[in-house]
């Protein structure tokens, strides 16, 4: 899913997400806010799972502009392997500034 901006000043805003998720393994995975489809080199964050499935919960924020018909996703990805991590709940949500 994506969130989309729709109104029609470009604004500001402060964006949060938070993913919950368990991994395949001991992987280390990369989390990050992407806007239009590009992620933001300042909003990754790394996080070391081990093997024992548990889940785990991150928390990613980001400051940025938004223009009309912007949108926001977050991408994951594993630098360890090429399994891929099961995501329970994940939310995002921005604020003006």
């Amino acid at each position: 899913g994506r969130l989309r901006f729709t109104a029609t000043t470009t604004r500001i805003m402060r964006v949060t997400a938070k993913v919950s998720f368990t991994g395949a393994g001991a992987d280390v995975l990369v989390f990050g806010i992407a806007k239009n489809g590009t992620v933001d080199a300042t909003s990754k964050v790394l996080v070391a799972m081990d093997a024992t499935g548990t889940v785990d919960t991150v928390t990613l924020s980001l400051v940025v502009s938004l223009a009309s018909n912007d949108y926001l996703e977050v991408f994951v990805g594993n630098t360890t392997d090429t399994s891929a991590p099961t995501v329970k709940v994940l939310s995002i949500e921005a604020n003006s500034l």
